[in-house]
């Protein structure tokens, strides 16, 4: 797997509007978040090397995401479940609880 020195990370926001795609570097991966695919035109490609989705909404959006790839609208490397300082799914809970999540 190669991975380029730059990266962009981005949503769904209506900020990707204003962006002048010239400036950006020739190469980059790209980094999506939340809910992505709502974008009413591919700013930055298909091409994604990882996704991240919140956990609570982890697995509507994982089975999105395998029909965006099933579908051929994304190509879609890696999908990430993750958290930010969730007390009952980080640490051990979540480690006890495993099986619940996956």
């Amino acid at each position: 797997m190669s991975m380029n020195i730059n990266a962009l990370v981005c949503g769904n926001g209506p900020s990707l509007k204003n962006i002048d795609y010239k400036r950006l570097p020739k190469q980059f991966d790209v980094f999506r978040c939340n809910q992505f695919y709502f974008e009413d035109r591919y700013f930055v490609g298909k091409d994604v090397k990882y996704v991240f989705f919140n956990p609570f909404v982890f697995f509507e959006q994982y089975y999105t995401s395998k029909k965006l790839i099933q579908n051929e609208e994304y190509n879609i490397e890696n999908i990430v479940c993750s958290t930010i300082n969730l007390e009952y799914i980080d640490g051990f809970q979540f480690v006890d609880n495993f099986e619940l999540y996956f």
